[in-house]
């Protein structure tokens, strides 16, 4: 009868430990993004995330997220960067409406904007072993 016990008290101890282990202290990650060939910045925030078990939506939707919008050239190329890098980018959108959006593809970690003139909002979401965290940025084609 003891053994069943420590065999018992042995696997809740193995499932309570392989799940703190997913559950960290890492904070959230962060990311920028610049303007292909150039020195512009584009700023980028945390939209919202799914961290280490915990929700966080962003208080407004992507496309009313920024008031300004970094002025770049028709045609350019987004690079993003993380402070750590994620195991892989899941999804880049470009916010078309409050309503709408549309996935656009993206190569490594380079976003084409297009030729049209305009505020483009964008959206990007990187996963990493705590969770999910999707970025914005706006831009505005001149």
């Amino acid at each position: 009868m003891n053994r069943r016990w420590l065999f018992l008290l042995y696997i809740c101890l193995v499932f309570v430990l392989s799940a703190c282990g997913k559950y960290t202290n890492n904070p959230l990650p962060k990311s920028s993004a610049y303007v292909g060939e150039t020195d512009i910045t584009v700023p980028v925030e945390i939209f919202s995330s799914y961290w280490a078990g915990q929700y966080d939506y962003g208080d407004t939707n992507a496309y009313e997220h920024f008031k300004t919008h970094t002025i770049v050239p028709p045609n350019s190329k987004i690079r993003i960067s993380f402070d750590r890098e994620p195991e892989k980018i899941v999804k880049v959108s470009e916010v078309i409406n409050l309503e709408e959006s549309k996935e656009v593809e993206s190569i490594g970690n380079e976003i084409n904007i297009p030729y049209i003139s305009g505020i483009h909002t964008y959206t990007y979401s990187a996963e990493w072993p705590e969770g999910i965290v999707t970025f914005v940025f706006s831009v505005e084609v001149k």
